[in-house]
């Protein structure tokens, strides 16, 4: 065979980009079409309360006080309310003698030297759909529907209205839901840090559960068998004004899961990098009252570990915090 000349080589170099950049397209294109259809199909789906949430309207409020104390608390422009936690110190993990414990929970002295305001309640399925309707988000739950998930954080299914918590909920559809409320408020809006979480959780007590040596039935909803949730303030809170901060739904971290320190640490944050991140709270999905102690932390991926036990709330940055 005669080989190409320099013309015929360049000629022939194009024609195989031309070839790459339409056949690239048309995979775009066609992945383009299956998100949208997955989108849509999701949207029908969706119970009429969603739908007919109206959309989400900022309403004018007064930025949080410049100074606050313990306790006190505020409400965002959409009606989420968070309490403020003053910077304090505190024993995080538990002690081999706790039942329970695990090797993970490795105890040890923390200092948190910055206030911060957290949700009062975990994020509701009204306040999730809010974000939904107005951003046309579509949660990985929904997406796998057909292949792997019978069940979405608003299935029908699912005796629980829009005050109930959100769950069904990877770590990045909770990322994606603080975005959407830092954009909307030029205020950072994030999942709580490991520490915050337990510094929270405690509320000054040492013992395994903010109630004491043990969780009464009557003051959490924890392994019902049947992974319904109840109404957020069903409860009583704990010493800081937190409503579930033990059972209905376990929730996200904004920490990777790694070992503990085996010092006092300042302001921790959580190993630079990992494959999990962190779940606390226990729920109505698990199967040990253990996991819902104040120390019991586990792993879930963030791209793809879904439970109907699993939600989160959230924290809002002070002002000194907005870097």
């Amino acid at each position: 065979m005669k080989p190409l000349g320099r013309t015929s080589q360049m000629q022939a170099s194009l024609g195989r980009r031309y070839w790459n950049l339409l056949t690239g397209l048309v995979l775009v294109s066609a992945m383009s079409g299956f998100t949208i259809g997955c989108r849509q199909e999701a949207r029908l789906q969706r119970p009429s309360w969603v739908e007919e949430l109206p959309p989400a309207v900022e309403r004018q409020v007064s930025p949080p006080m410049a100074n606050p104390h313990q306790g006190d608390t505020w409400s965002n422009s959409y009606g989420m309310t968070f309490v403020y936690i003053a910077p304090g110190d505190f024993m995080m993990g538990s002690p081999p003698t706790e039942e329970g414990h695990r090797d993970n929970e490795l105890l040890h002295k923390v200092k948190l030297t910055k206030g911060y305001w957290i949700g009062e309640t975990e994020v509701t399925r009204a306040e999730f759909g809010a974000f939904v309707v107005e951003t046309g988000y579509v949660t990985l739950a929904e997406r796998l529907a057909r292949e792997r998930y019978t069940l979405t954080w608003h299935s029908p299914s699912i005796v629980n209205g829009p005050d109930h918590p959100a769950a069904y909920l990877t770590w990045e559809d909770s990322k994606a839901f603080c975005a959407w409320i830092s954009d909307k408020e030029g205020r950072i809006c994030r999942l709580p840090t490991e520490a915050e979480w337990e510094y929270a959780c405690r509320a000054g007590t040492t013992t395994p559960y903010h109630t004491g040596e043990t969780l009464p039935e009557q003051q959490s909803n924890f392994l019902n068998g049947e992974a319904l949730r109840t109404r957020v303030r069903t409860f009583a809170p704990n010493q800081f004004g937190l409503y579930d901060m033990h059972g209905n739904v376990a929730e996200w971290c904004e920490d990777w899961h790694g070992p503990y320190p085996d010092k006092a640490v300042t302001d921790p944050r959580g190993p630079d990098d990992g494959t999990d991140c962190v779940i606390r709270g226990g729920g109505v999905a698990f199967h040990s009252l253990f996991y819902g102690r104040s120390a019991a932390r586990f792993p879930g991926s963030p791209v793809d570990f879904i439970s109907p036990g699993v939600g989160f709330r959230v924290v809002l940055a002070l002002p000194a915090q907005l870097e």
